[in-house]
């Protein structure tokens, strides 16, 4: 199988199926498995979270802006990441259990801070009354994001490998171009 760089030098494109990357087999087992990156994703999420609204300008709408926006591109991401390895088929119960784990290692890092007195709640840090509100705020939103995400990026992938590039046609070079021009 012809690698990427050797590809790029001969100037060819490659066919359907036949992109090969190089990655650690590390990376590849926690990319596959949607506990291990749903996890760390949480947990990042949520750290993140807690450094933005503690050290920065809370009350400047650019900044919060700014910052959820880092936060959802983070987010999906990972979720891309995740479900790019599997047939559209399955994204489906992938993106769901990808929600419940991400949310339950977000809102257990959330109890950890809590616990140290460093997790805002508004202008107040948070009391652990304060969790159960939270956790069902962040399911909910994390559920319907990456549930919709995953929609639109199956969507997107259909649109494209059935009408950008039909089957039988891999090897014409200009192929995508063409296509892409008569659409617009």
């Amino acid at each position: 199988m012809l690698s990427a760089r050797g590809a790029a030098e001969k100037g060819r494109r490659f066919a359907r199926g036949e992109w090969d990357l190089d990655e650690p087999q590390s990376f590849k087992k926690i990319a596959r498995s949607p506990v291990e990156l749903a996890a760390i994703t949480g947990i990042l999420v949520r750290l993140f979270r807690a450094l933005i609204l503690t050290h920065g300008p809370v009350d400047s709408w650019a900044y919060l802006g700014a910052a959820l926006a880092l936060g959802a591109i983070f987010l999906l991401t990972m979720a891309t990441l995740h479900l790019g390895r599997f047939p559209v088929k399955e994204w489906p119960w992938r993106a769901a259990l990808f929600a419940v784990v991400e949310t339950a290692a977000e809102m257990g890092t959330s109890f950890a801070l809590i616990a140290i007195h460093k997790e805002p709640w508004g202008t107040v840090r948070a009391e652990y009354h304060d969790w159960q509100a939270m956790a069902r705020g962040v399911a909910f939103w994390r559920f319907i994001t990456l549930m919709l995400f995953a929609l639109l990026l199956g969507a997107t992938m259909h649109f494209v490998r059935t009408k950008l590039i039909p089957q039988g046609e891999d090897d014409d070079a200009d192929l995508i171009n063409r296509r892409a021009q008569s659409l617009l």
